[in-house]
């Protein structure tokens, strides 16, 4: 039973270590993209709102099996977070499509007068 403990209490420090480091990975990609627009920045700050939501839901279905409540709150609670995280992970790969298109637009501008010359 303490072994099962211990494993548990280095899980969660491994996440608390995990959830500090893309904070600072989203504070660096900030100043970044104040500094000089970059692909990496752009990714960093569209997918910031939806990776801290799957984070936060990961955190809660984590400790659900803490929480002292009956069993029945606890699926219903786990159904919810499940449902949650889908949508927050959907959220992310439309984030995510929308780096790919702010790539594209960066790099084939539609403004230039001779378009296919530019590309080549």
């Amino acid at each position: 039973m303490a072994q099962i403990s211990l494993v548990r209490g280095r899980d969660c420090d491994r996440f608390r270590r995990g959830i500090a480091h893309s904070l600072h990975l989203f504070r660096a990609a900030r100043r970044l993209d104040l500094r000089k627009q970059t692909v990496l920045a752009h990714a960093l700050l569209y997918c910031e709102k939806p990776t801290g939501l799957i984070l936060m839901l990961l955190l809660g279905m984590g400790s659900l099996p803490f929480l002292p409540a009956t069993v029945i709150v606890k699926s219903v609670l786990a159904h919810i977070i499940g449902i949650l995280l889908i949508g927050a992970i959907a959220w992310l790969l439309v984030a995510m499509v929308d780096v790919v298109e702010a790539v594209l637009a960066y790099r084939y501008s539609i403004e230039i007068a001779d378009n296919l010359a530019a590309q080549n």
